[in-house]
């Protein structure tokens, strides 16, 4: 297999999954952050964790590091009563579905993916600050 047709084949699993991240996104937005249905914190973390698999085993570990970071922060955020975390998570999962779309362009144009791969682990850090200072006492990581 060619490395268009693997960059096909992972393009394509993200546009799938994307949609169904967005249809998380959009569940959460018809009630109050104070009131959102944590579970869709955990489903969309169990969606990323997919793109995050196929990442790391194609070879991009830019975007498997900010999937598993996505993952962490959402499978925390199911597991915490912090609205302000819940806000700043829902903010980092709406910014998450543009941040795929671009993967889904950089991935074919090499000479884009220094300046992609920075905004990436920037995503990332962005991500474990958030952990630290919003779900400092949340141990989940992973679905129950």
């Amino acid at each position: 297999m060619s490395d268009k047709e693997m960059l096909d084949i992972f393009v394509d699993e993200v546009v799938q999954i994307k949609k169904e991240l967005t249809n998380y996104l959009s569940l959460m937005m018809k009630s109050k952050i104070d009131s959102v249905d944590r579970q869709y914190f955990e489903k969309y973390g169990q969606a990323i964790d997919r793109i995050y698999g196929t990442a790391a085993t194609m070879g991009h570990p830019e975007v498997a590091q900010y999937c598993k970071a996505m993952k962490d922060v959402t499978y925390m955020a199911s597991d915490s009563d912090s609205v302000q975390g819940h806000k700043k998570v829902i903010r980092m999962m709406i910014e998450c579905t543009q941040i795929l779309d671009d993967v889904t362009k950089w991935v074919y144009q090499k000479d884009q993916a220094v300046a992609y791969k920075n905004k990436l682990l920037a995503e990332v850090k962005r991500a474990e600050r958030l952990n630290r200072q919003e779900f400092y006492s949340v141990d989940k990581k992973s679905c129950a």
